[in-house]
């Protein structure tokens, strides 16, 4: 079963501009701290420092976290690409497992952002301008007077195409994905030859599987029952998503 939807061709004259304005920046070397994002759980930690550039974290006893930073960013709904870069640190006795990124609307419900987990970057797709908040989860182990710093958040916006002439002219789309559940069974129906990435997260925004595959496919999990967001991205793009009960 395949969804189309009725969208219009457009005969555009146009001209690229790739020129990315700064949104936000704050950390090391900018002056900028991190005043006005949302910490939680700010007091599972014995020590939280805001320094005129950066957020340490400090916990003596140790354990293992996951670290939230939200903040609304009311420009990004201008851009419909949206660039971003974060610096974290495991300064001493502590270890980063991974970060995560997550974008909404409304603060409420998030959309996964496919973080490089080799440089925490991303390019985040705005197309309908409807992003404003943004949410960085750093997954880390403290051992006995651990101690993390996050050094550095930029969100910069591209908006890449210039429209100057417009007719419009009926054309089909579909899209390439199909998802289902069955049991605990999803199922992911495509005739793409091309790579993609199946990413589950929990209503917590925590992503808890990732599978690359190609063609159609069936995963068999053995979550905990509740709800989960299926989402696909190909080739760092963000394609289709739903929401799932097991």
């Amino acid at each position: 079963m395949t969804k189309i939807l009725l969208v219009f061709a457009l005969s555009i004259s146009v001209s690229k501009s790739f020129t990315k304005d700064i949104l936000l920046e704050c950390g090391t070397a900018t002056r900028n701290g991190f005043s006005g994002w949302t910490i939680s759980p700010y007091d599972a930690f014995d020590n939280v420092v805001f320094t005129d550039e950066t957020v340490d974290f400090y916990s003596d006893n140790g354990g293992d976290y996951t670290i939230s930073l939200t903040r609304q960013i009311d420009a990004m709904r201008d851009y419909s690409l949206l660039d971003l870069t974060v610096e974290i640190y495991a300064i001493e006795n502590c270890k980063v497992n991974y970060v995560d990124a997550f974008v909404s609307e409304d603060g409420k419900t998030w959309t996964t952002v496919l973080l490089d987990q080799t440089n925490f970057k991303a390019i985040i797709h705005n197309s309908e301008g409807i992003y404003q908040f943004l949410k960085i989860a750093i997954n880390a182990s403290f051992q006995s007077a651990g101690y993390l710093q996050c050094a550095y958040v930029k969100v910069e916006g591209e908006n890449d195409w210039e429209m100057q002439e417009i007719e419009t002219q009926p054309q089909l789309i579909s899209n390439p994905f199909f998802i289902f559940c069955f049991n605990k069974s999803i199922n992911v129906e495509t005739k793409s030859d091309a790579p993609y990435d199946i990413i589950f997260s929990n209503i917590a925004g925590q992503i808890v599987y990732t599978e690359t595959t190609t063609g159609s496919t069936r995963i068999e999990t053995d979550l905990p029952e509740g709800i989960y967001v299926i989402s696909i991205f190909q080739n760092g793009e963000f394609l289709q998503s739903k929401k799932v009960v097991f």
